[in-house]
C-alpha cells in the first residue's frame, strides 16, 4: 500500500474539499500529511507535485507569501517532470506572489510565459486567470491603460470558462479597483456590483470578501451610506469563516468610517482591531500594529488559485 501512494493522493483530494469549504488550516494540514507520507519510489509520482502546488496555493491565501514562494522555488528545477496543468498553476502562483512581494516586473514575465502556454493548450480558465494577474501587475506599475486591456482581454474567455463564477469575480473586482483609482466611480460601481453577485454564487470566501470590500469602499467614496452594508456583510463573512487577517482589515475600515461620526461605534471597532492584532502577533503572524495604525492597511490579496484536478 505504501508503494501505491494512495494515502498522499487521498490526502490531496481531502485537502481540496477543505479548500472548497474555505477551511484553509485543515487543507494545509492534509497537504503536509500527504507530503510526509509520499513514497518517492512508488506509484502516482504526479501526486507529489499536486500536493506541493496545493501547499503554495493555501499558503498564499493565508498570506504566508515567503513560505509559499520557498515551496514554489523547490518545484521549478523539476518543471520537466510536471504536467502542463500544474505548470500553469505554478506560473500563475509565481506571478501572484511576486505581485504581493512588490516584484512587479518579475510577475509580468511569469504571467506572460503562462499565458503563452495556456493559449497553446487552449486552457481558457488559466488564460482568463493569467490575463487578469497580468492586469494586476500593470495596475501596480501604474500603467492603467495596459491593465484595462489585460482585464478586458481576460473577459473574452468568459463564455468558455469551466468555473463560471469563480474567475470572473476576481477579474471584475480588479477591474473595479482600477476604475476606482482612475476615479471612474460609476463604471467601478457597476463592475463591482457584478463581482459581488458572482462572488456570492462562487462560494469562495476570500474572493467574495474582496468583492464586498471593494464595492463598500467604492460606495463610501461616493458618500453613499449603502457602502456600510457591504462592509458589514464582509465582516459577517470573515467572522463566520474565521479569517482573522481579513477581519482585522475590515474592522479597521469601520473604525475609520465612524471616527468622526459615532464615537461609541468607533471605539467598538477599534477595540476589536486591537484585540485581533494582538492575537495575530502572539500567534507568530506578521506584526499588525505599526506607527500610524489607523492609516495602515493590510496588503490586498491579488488572487486565489485552485489546485489541479487529479
Amino acid at each position: 500500500m505504501k508503494a501505491s501512494n494512495i494515502k498522499p493522493t487521498s490526502l490531496y483530494e481531502l485537502g481540496r474539499i477543505y479548500h472548497r469549504q474555505n477551511d484553509l488550516d485543515n487543507a494545509l494540514k492534509c497537504v503536509e500529511k500527504g507530503l510526509s507520507s509520499f513514497y518517492e519510489h512508488g506509484e502516482r509520482k504526479y501526486s507529489k507535485y499536486y500536493l506541493l502546488i496545493s501547499k503554495v496555493i493555501y499558503l498564499e491565501k493565508m498570506d504566508k507569501n515567503l513560505e509559499a514562494n520557498e515551496t514554489l522555488e523547490s518545484m521549478w528545477p523539476h518543471l520537466a517532470e510536471i504536467n502542463t496543468e500544474t505548470q500553469l498553476n505554478m506560473y500563475e502562483m509565481q506571478a501572484t506572489i511576486y505581485n504581493k512581494l512588490d516584484h512587479y516586473e518579475k510577475a509580468l514575465k511569469y504571467a506572460e510565459t503562462g499565458i503563452d502556454i495556456a493559449r497553446r493548450e487552449k486552457n481558457y480558465d488559466r488564460c482568463f486567470e493569467l490575463w487578469t494577474t497580468l492586469g494586476v501587475s500593470y495596475k501596480n506599475l501604474k500603467k492603467p491603460k495596459l491593465a484595462e486591456t489585460c482585464f478586458k482581454t481576460a473577459s473574452r474567455f468568459e463564455k468558455k470558462l469551466r468555473k463560471k463564477y469563480l474567475l470572473p469575480t476576481y477579474n471584475y473586482t480588479e477591474l473595479g479597483k482600477l476604475y476606482m483609482e482612475e476615479e471612474k466611480m460609476e463604471l467601478a460601481e457597476n463592475i463591482l456590483r457584478n463581482a459581488v453577485k458572482l462572488g456570492k454564487k462562487a462560494k469562495d470566501g476570500l474572493r467574495y470578501y474582496e468583492a464586498l470590500v471593494a464595492l463598500g469602499d467604492c460606495l463610501i467614496m461616493q458618500s453613499k451610506e449603502e457602502g456600510l452594508y457591504f462592509l458589514k456583510e464582509a465582516l459577517k463573512l470573515v467572522e463566520k469563516l474565521s479569517f482573522a487577517k481579513q477581519e482585522v482589515n475590515i474592522v479597521l475600515k469601520l473604525a475609520k468610517y465612524y471616527e468622526k461620526k459615532d464615537s461609541i461605534k468607533h471605539n467598538k471597532y477599534f477595540a476589536r482591531f486591537y484585540e485581533l492584532s494582538v492575537q495575530l502577533m502572539h500567534g507568530g503572524e506578521e506584526k499588525m500594529l505599526k506607527n500610524n495604525t489607523l492609516s495602515g492597511q493590510l496588503a490586498e490579496r491579488k488572487t486565489a488559485g485552485d489546485p489541479p484536478d487529479s
